[in-house]
């Protein structure tokens, strides 16, 4: 991705759109409501910036770490994101490496 990933509170945040993207999600932008919304088949996610409860085809899901703005890019938890849209992640500490798989 064109923004690094970051630690926050001992999670991985990762730029939601490139993620989801890469998931085969489609992706938009609410401005006014500082959202940013994924859907692909049945399966929508609504996270707003700063909030840390979470929209999961309308449940809401509370996460530990919000997501958050940083260099213009919406920073999403790594883990919440891929097991809420039904992916699998994977972490090699020997390799610092994250795999998703779907």
């Amino acid at each position: 991705t064109d923004v690094e990933p970051i630690l926050v509170n001992d999670r991985l945040l990762v730029p939601f759109r490139a993620i989801c993207e890469a998931l085969g999600m489609e992706v938009s932008w609410n401005e006014e409501l500082e959202q940013v919304i994924a859907s692909k088949g049945d399966k929508t996610i609504v996270m707003t910036i700063g909030n840390n409860e979470i929209d999961v085809d309308s449940e809401v899901i509370t996460c530990d770490v919000a997501p958050m703005l940083h260099n213009d890019r919406t920073m999403v938890p790594l883990r919440f994101l891929a097991e809420n849209i039904g992916a699998d992640v994977q972490w090699d500490g020997a390799t610092n490496t994250v795999t998703i798989t779907q």
